[in-house]
């Protein structure tokens, strides 16, 4: 089960499975390619927009930082 740190401590994070997949690949480096997204999807086996939204989602929400800065 992944964590988070929050308010000092580490909180159970609810993750889709595909939520997970994309969090669980970008942990590695990223792809230094044109479209490094749309290679994480293909290598997952999704769409290109979907990783981007669920990563944009998940940085709104703060649970992923340093993505895209």
């Amino acid at each position: 089960v992944p964590y988070i740190f929050k308010g000092g401590k580490f909180n159970k994070m609810a993750l889709s499975e595909i939520e997970k997949k994309i969090l669980q690949r970008l942990q590695s480096n990223l792809p230094l390619t044109h479209r490094p997204f749309q290679d994480i999807a293909n290598e997952l086996d999704l769409d290109e927009d979907l990783v981007i939204e669920k990563i944009k989602a998940k940085r709104k929400s703060r649970k992923v930082k340093n993505v895209l800065n």
